[in-house]
């Protein structure tokens, strides 16, 4: 079996840490099963919500990080 979507479009994005690499895809999964909605609604619990925040008040992730990934699919 091939990859996922989530998968190709984030193999080329390298956030410095493993963990930053793997809350963006659990983040892209669940932002994908749920299109347009808002984080809460997304994330479906506090615990991942507050996770999504964290994620992007981390100095780490920036958009441009972010995109590497998407450019190189």
């Amino acid at each position: 079996m091939g990859q996922s979507w989530v998968e190709t479009e984030t193999a080329g994005c390298d956030l410095g840490d493993v963990r930053l690499n793997r809350r963006l895809e659990a983040m892209l999964e669940a932002l994908g099963e749920r299109p347009g909605k808002s984080l809460p609604t997304a994330f479906q619990d506090w615990s991942n919500t507050k996770a999504a925040y964290r994620f992007f008040a981390n100095g780490n992730v920036s958009e441009d990080k972010i995109l590497e990934g998407h450019f190189a699919a």
